[in-house]
């Protein structure tokens, strides 16, 4: 009767101890979700006739454009400031970093006003 007493005295305690370990345990070793970023999408248009005109078009938006970052929007942001709107591919081709690859890439989301 007495280890009976003792052992309902442990046993309920050291059980519960036990779960509440395990559920740390569960809880820490879960990995958070990632977040899902909203992007800016621009469905393709006909040449020329783009969606986003570059003559307008914010850094938030010039970063939403494949194979545009950040450095490559304030380098788009800075020539139009300079030499004022663009009027063609050749302008876009003149700022250091874009190329053939990147403006064929972005040209179907372009527009120059």
């Amino acid at each position: 009767m007495n280890r009976t007493k003792t052992l309902r005295k442990w046993l309920l305690p050291a059980v519960t101890t036990i779960l509440v370990i395990l559920t740390l345990l569960l809880c820490y070793n879960q990995r958070p979700q990632p977040l899902i970023l909203q992007t800016l999408e621009f469905p393709a248009a006909e040449e020329g006739k783009g969606c986003l005109d570059l003559n307008t078009a914010t850094v938030k938006e010039l970063e939403a454009l494949p194979g545009i970052g950040p450095a490559l929007a304030e380098k788009l942001l800075s020539w139009r400031e300079e030499n004022g709107p663009f009027t063609c591919r050749e302008d876009i081709l003149s700022i250091n970093g874009i190329g053939e690859a990147t403006y064929e890439t972005i040209k179907p989301y372009i527009s120059f006003g």
